[in-house]
């Protein structure tokens, strides 16, 4: 059976996107390949989600729809801009276990859940 384990996201601002993903719980490391550029990495159960500098050879990843479960929607979601949030009734959906649909620095959709038990 096939997995998928690596999403690469080119982003326009990656200082802007590292700020929100990280603000949804992912620990990122620091990191660059011989004369590659610096990025960023976090692993996440068998996934890892890096973030790159977008670059004319690759503009910036638009168009996802990414999920996220945490264990802390609402502490996720009290450092997260509202600008960044797509669902109108987020208030009435924390601790109902519907999702939240947010948008990162690059319009990216991400349906955010909590993680249950």
């Amino acid at each position: 059976m096939s997995s998928v384990n690596l999403i690469t996201l080119y982003c326009q601002d990656l200082e802007a996107s590292l700020a929100f993903y990280s603000a949804l719980e992912l620990v990122f490391a620091e990191e660059q390949h011989g004369n590659g550029p610096r990025h960023f990495a976090a692993s996440a159960a068998s996934l890892v989600v890096e973030l790159y500098p977008e670059s004319e050879r690759q503009p910036a990843t638009r168009g996802l729809l990414i999920g996220i479960a945490v264990p802390h929607r609402q502490s996720c979601m009290e450092k997260i801009s509202r600008n960044a949030i797509v669902s109108e009734d987020w208030a009435s959906r924390i601790g109902s276990g519907k999702p939240i649909i947010l948008r990162d620095p690059d319009g990216n959709r991400v349906y955010l859940e909590e993680l249950l038990g």
